[in-house]
């Protein structure tokens, strides 16, 4: 049916009476146009046309010469639920974050855009530009997963004392929303979801192009204050207090050696220059361009930031030195000194290994092909240069400076096919399949130490594949019953150039990892305000 076929083609709705449209022959058409001229132009040579309904919705129906007929009020209730309203709708714990919540709500960093959230953290949200999401305590080695675009991207760095940190790599200006699942997922893409799943969606054509036109682009700038360019590696930063006690008055020289004189202050005075309310050394930009075709759309996105080390404020409590009073002993007088607070670093004072620059593109198409299936390739590749220090290394082990930077290199590649046939109602099938390429080169420094000469420079190279096949069974005999079941699997390698050692520091892992899972949930709606949800997952793996 040809206006059966228009309606799939333009992923809009056409109402008709069979008996009414049947009958007809009409030319073809083709070039780029609106779907209303096109659909104008369809039926410009029968005697139907076309009155519209809502912005995407249309009647077809004859047209008639009869009076108008003036009819008594009628009274229409409706309600129109947004993305949004799934927070308040599903029988489970979710929060969902659109692209308007984002433009909102940007900050500075990229885990900013959580902000606000309840049971949502954002661990080292001031060094290296990754994710690492918690949830209600939940974080690390796949208990959260970052999906983007239904592919993991998630690497494990070494932290020192802290233990892990579990990064993924998404610029914020290239998310169309994200979903924030709490507590065990039985979907597809939720295998090891033990804390939550956090399901990002990039930029489609519908966030791009105006409503009616073919084809837009989006501009995007910020320039970002409170910060300052980089410093040289090896620069100092914080209090640091080489002995807890000095001398003087002493008796014989020796007792008061150079080590035990109190020196003029315990820290630099560099870094104390704070910038003023218009001065800008940090930015942010994107621009992302799409157009619709009659095979499917087209976006393509690339974003750019640029962020200095910030300074801390001025409000609130900061460290403190305390001097003791001097107690005078038989060979010298001592007097001890601590430091009060729980950070070295000063109000006012720039953070050390803060920065971060990265540079992001996004090429995705959606490929509308027949009998209602549908085929979303894409391509993300994200670069990034940032400091960091191991979090003991910046309270334990000597004088807090700025680090050489690390780099990051992430690649990830998407395949997605849906068939959601309409007239069939046990058939929604959905087959993913990714890859993610993620090479790391990192500069840290050695075991207790801290000077730029003991860095240690290491090497990982993650790779991951992965699949997954589900399908959803609609039932309406009692309600509402959706039969969700499926199967995924993954394989992981990661390599790396540090030498094995044993002992008390490696810093690296290199190994492989095999996972299969299968799982099955029902969804029941039994009432309009009820809702029962169950399911069971199967997991096994190797490595």
């Amino acid at each position: 049916d040809v206006l059966t076929l228009f309606s799939r083609q333009a992923g809009v709705t056409l109402s008709f009476e069979e008996r009414v449209v049947g009958g007809f022959s009409v030319a073809a058409i083709a070039g780029e146009m609106t779907i209303e001229a096109a659909l104008q132009r369809l039926l410009s040579n029968t005697n139907l046309h076309a009155l519209p309904v809502s912005n995407s919705a249309w009647l077809v129906q004859q047209k008639t010469t009869q009076d108008l007929i003036t009819l008594n009020t009628i009274n229409v209730q409706s309600r129109n639920r947004d993305l949004k309203d799934q927070t308040y709708t599903e029988a489970a714990s979710v929060n969902l974050i659109t692209q308007q919540d984002i433009q909102r709500f940007r900050g500075t960093s990229v885990g900013d855009i959580f902000q606000g959230t309840a049971g949502v953290l954002i661990s080292e949200n001031r060094n290296s530009g990754g994710l690492d999401i918690n949830i209600r305590g939940m974080q690390g080695q796949g208990r959260v997963p970052v999906v983007i675009d239904g592919s993991r991207q998630e690497t494990t760095v070494y932290r020192g004392y802290a233990g892990v940190s579990s990064r993924s790599y998404i610029d914020p200006d290239l998310i169309g929303s994200l979903k924030i699942s709490k507590g065990p997922v039985m979907s597809a893409d939720g295998t090891g979801a033990t804390g939550g799943l956090v399901s990002v969606s990039t930029l489609s054509a519908d966030d791009i192009v105006k409503e009616g036109e073919l084809s837009g682009f989006r501009l995007r700038v910020s320039a970002i204050g409170n910060s300052a360019n980089t410093p040289e590696p090896g620069t100092y930063a914080g209090y640091y207090l080489p002995r807890n006690a000095y001398r003087s008055q002493c008796r014989f020289s020796s007792y008061c050696t150079e080590q035990y004189i109190m020196p003029e202050r315990f820290a630099p005075e560099e870094g104390m220059d704070r910038s003023s309310l218009f001065e800008f050394a940090s930015y942010a930009g994107s621009f992302a361009a799409a157009k619709h075709f009659q095979w499917g759309d087209l976006i393509a996105a690339y974003a750019k930031r640029e962020q200095g080390n910030y300074y801390a404020g001025s409000n609130g409590p900061a460290p403190e030195i305390i001097y003791a009073a001097p107690d005078k002993l038989a060979w010298y007088t001592e007097t001890a000194v601590s430091m009060q607070g729980a950070s070295r670093f000063r109000a006012n004072e720039r953070i050390p290994n803060t920065n971060f620059s990265s540079e992001s593109w996004l090429l995705k198409s959606n490929v509308l092909l027949p009998n209602e299936q549908s085929l979303e390739m894409s391509y993300i590749r994200y670069n990034s240069a940032y400091g960091e220090m191991m979090p003991s290394q910046i309270r334990s082990f000597g004088q807090a400076r700025q680090w050489l930077d690390s780099e990051v290199t992430n690649q990830t590649y998407t395949v997605r096919y849906r068939w959601q046939p309409s007239k069939y109602d046990w058939a929604d099938f959905k087959a993913n399949f990714w890859h993610t390429d993620t090479l790391t080169h990192l500069n840290t420094p050695g075991v207790g130490l801290v000077d730029i000469v003991d860095n240690v420079a290491r090497s990982d190279d993650y790779q991951r594949f992965g699949t997954d096949v589900s399908n959803t069974m609609m039932f309406y005999s009692a309600g509402e019953l959706a039969l969700s079941y499926g199967v995924a699997a993954q394989y992981e390698d990661m390599d790396t150039d540090t030498p094995e050692t044993e002992g008390f520091y490696a810093g690296s892992r290199s190994g492989w990892r095999k996972e299969f899972s299968a799982f099955t949930a029902i969804d029941w709606q039994f009432l309009t305000a009820w809702t029962l949800e169950a399911g069971l997952r199967f997991t096994h793996f190797s490595s």
